[in-house]
């Protein structure tokens, strides 16, 4: 069975979004270390050249997730927070289902689940990026 279906993968965020990833919106403390380490791994991923290009947009995903806890940025729903949340918290934790010490194969489930919640809110990177050039 694929593990990595985009059923699989909306299934794995719901259950993240409704038990974990509220209280990283809630909590400044708890979701600025989920920031730091998401973009500490991120930068790792984008100099590897494990990196497809939807995770190119990343970086801009972080940013629009920090630019919404800091109550600077409302163009997006608050279940669309919530699921970017969990893609971050799973690329974060490890306790994925491909550890990130086996060399490639260690970042595909991570790639999967953030180039899920990457096209699932595309046209909402779009708009954040016209609102950042705005701004």
């Amino acid at each position: 069975m694929n593990r990595f279906t985009d059923r699989h993968i909306y299934k794995l965020l719901r259950t993240i979004a409704y038990k974990q990833a509220p209280g990283y919106l809630q909590q400044t403390k708890k979701s600025d270390e989920l920031l730091k380490n998401a973009a500490k791994k991120s930068r790792r991923l984008l100099k590897s050249r494990q990196t497809i290009g939807v995770l190119k947009r990343l970086p801009l995903l972080l940013e629009m997730v920090r630019a919404y806890r800091n109550r600077q940025y409302r163009n997006i729903s608050v279940k669309k927070v919530l699921f970017i949340i969990s893609a971050l918290f799973y690329f974060v934790v490890p306790f994925d289902s491909v550890p990130d010490i086996i060399p490639v194969l260690g970042f595909i489930d991570d790639a999967a689940v953030i180039a899920f919640v990457i096209r699932m809110i595309n046209e909402e990177l779009d708009h954040f990026i016209d609102w950042k050039a705005s701004n």
